[in-house]
């Protein structure tokens, strides 16, 4: 008989989620000890007791056997509309299986019944490519990471997502969250509200909300107001010069007024997390203290608005970028979205980077990132030299046109990659790149919810990458200049001792184009497995590239035709 989970209210917002609508707890300070060998493996990071269960939340359930499911992690629980939440279940255990995170069938149900009527199936992603049909918005199955956009038009919209796996012997668990939503006209009243427009045009299709503010330009580095919306015209270009929200911003959100048939507003540059200057991005311990912010810059909201770049600063907390804009194939330059001076911990020692907070958050959906032919960006999605980012997703997005990789991450936890298409053209001459490339950038144990940056000077100060999906991808086009593997998750060199522990890699369709087909998808690490459902293109497919220098005792074989688990029935139907 199933039974309820004893910690069915342990969902939803770990110690490191902020909220727009009050400050979270510190996270604990958690160094390494200098005994602890650099490849043990600890424990995901708990899931606390966030008290009784929201109201209309189903219960928790499990079958009584070796799976459980202590609690869903989500990456937030309040927010604005557009919303974009994160899951997963790397909390789950299994007495039979070394590897649950990968070998357990998943079906997540995001609660959001009517998202694939209001806003479509998915027409990206290897899925569509071969069936025309498209992808729900509603539900997912086998990823153990999941990710949904929310809308919410009027008040406060409440959703319950769930989700339910299954093992191999075919015991079950389900478990529930609350993710509430509030339209932007509720979290924002006239007072809060901000409509810009250099013409001086406040009517339209939608018009600016009478009792707004009223600008003719974007507010200067140092003047954006907390807790505010920017609403832009339609049909108008802000991008005389960049446009930088600083460090102690939270709450921003910058979306549209006016016509629909106008083209969306445009944007030069825009930088999310700056210093005393739109270009420094860097700080010091000085600075660092008048930061009212924990994560210098928190909740921030981009959302149809056409911007060539999107430059982020050392670190973050849920910065959302949902129907933008960001197709400068034509264009002198453009096509990016990237952090900077994310390197700043290992190269000088000026900075406590104890007090540096790891980024958390970074969620890019239904949107279009080509990069210029003229200037081409290096990546187009680029978290590296130790970002060390956790909860970053890419959901229903095109991305294409660099110098070298589409994706690249650095040190990372929970990155997702979902219904989209990473269509390659590598148009530099620097050696062989990818679509998503993800390289860990040390061996430290420990899960980067639990940690704060460290001044390190070796690879076992650095943290281990954990949790990596890729899932429902096309990957290159006929035309497409490819030429290495579509995926990788790999050290850096052989040489580097590096860690990737645990990541799925399914349902995902690859073209090489014109390039020399080289491989699908390159793994090295621990606990890395491809499903048996990819339609790989090369010889190759998915392979395992060996140990090189990873630890022994870390080290294992990828499985590279595991068969796709069995996907369990709904949540809702235990």
């Amino acid at each position: 008989m199933a039974s309820p989970s004893t910690t069915a209210s342990l969902l939803l917002t770990f110690g490191l989620v902020g909220l727009s609508c009050k400050h979270d707890p510190e996270p604990p300070v958690q160094g390494r000890s200098s005994s602890r060998a650099s490849n043990e493996t600890l424990p995901p990071a708990p899931l606390p007791d966030v008290g009784a269960r929201p109201q209309g939340q189903p219960e928790d359930k499990n079958s009584g056997g070796s799976l459980t499911l202590p609690g869903l992690r989500a990456s937030r629980s309040t927010c604005v509309s557009p919303c974009a939440v994160m899951f997963s279940i790397d909390a789950v255990q299994d007495s039979s299986d070394d590897n649950p995170f990968a070998h357990s069938g998943v079906y997540w149900d995001y609660g959001d019944p009517e998202s694939d009527a209001r806003d479509g199936l998915i027409e990206r992603g290897g899925q569509f490519f071969q069936t025309k049909k498209g992808a729900p918005r509603s539900h997912d199955t086998n990823t153990p990471l999941g990710m949904h956009t929310y809308q919410c038009a009027e008040g406060i919209c409440t959703f319950h997502p769930g989700v339910s796996i299954q093992n191999a012997a075919g015991d079950w668990a389900t478990a529930w969250a609350t993710v509430q939503v509030r339209a932007q006209s509720t979290a924002y009243p006239m007072t809060r509200t901000v409509c810009v427009s250099a013409s001086g045009r406040w009517g339209g299709e939608v018009p600016c909300p009478s009792d707004a503010e009223q600008a003719t330009r974007l507010p200067a580095l140092g003047s954006w107001k907390n807790d505010t919306r920017y609403l832009l015209r339609r049909g108008e270009q802000f991008d005389t010069e960049r446009s930088c929200i600083g460090y102690g911003s939270r709450g921003i959100t910058l979306a549209s007024f006016g016509d629909s048939s106008d083209p969306k507003p445009q944007l030069a540059e825009l930088g999310v997390g700056r210093g005393r200057n739109c270009t420094r991005t860097v700080t010091s311990d000085r600075e660092i203290d008048s930061y009212a912010v924990p994560f210098w810059v928190e909740d921030i909201t981009i959302t149809d608005i056409r911007v060539p770049t999107v430059a982020l600063g050392m670190t973050f907390k849920n910065i959302t970028l949902h129907d933008l804009d960001m197709d400068y194939e034509r264009q002198p330059e453009g096509g990016a979205v990237y952090m900077q001076s994310t390197d700043r911990c290992s190269k000088d020692n000026s900075l406590s980077c104890g007090r540096v907070p790891l980024p958390y958050g970074l969620y890019i959906s239904g949107t279009t990132i080509v990069g210029s032919r003229t200037q081409p960006p290096g990546v187009n999605v680029g978290l590296v030299s130790a970002a060390c980012a956790s909860f970053v997703g890419l959901l229903d997005t095109e991305i294409r046109v660099a110098e070298e990789h589409n994706v690249r991450l650095e040190c990372s936890s929970r990155f997702l990659a979902l219904h989209s298409d990473i269509n390659g053209e590598h148009i530099g001459r620097r050696g062989k790149k990818s679509a998503i490339t993800i390289r860990p950038e040390g061996t430290l144990a420990q899960d980067m919810l639990l940690g704060r940056r460290k001044q390190y000077s070796s690879r076992d100060e650095v943290f281990e990458s954990r949790y990596t999906v890729f899932k429902d991808l096309y990957l290159g086009t006929p035309r497409s200049v490819n030429n290495s593997a579509r995926l990788q998750i790999t050290p850096t060199k052989a040489s580097d001792s590096e860690v990737s522990r645990y990541g799925v890699i399914s349902g995902n369709v690859t073209d090489m184009g014109e390039g020399k087909p080289h491989a699908d998808a390159r793994l090295a690490g621990a606990g890395l497995v491809c499903y048996d459902d990819n339609t790989w293109q090369s010889k190759n497919g998915c392979e395992d590239t060996g140990q090189a220098n990873i630890p022994a005792s870390v080290y294992s074989p990828a499985q590279t035709q595991f068969p796709a688990p069995d996907v369990p029935q709904p949540p809702a139907s235990y």
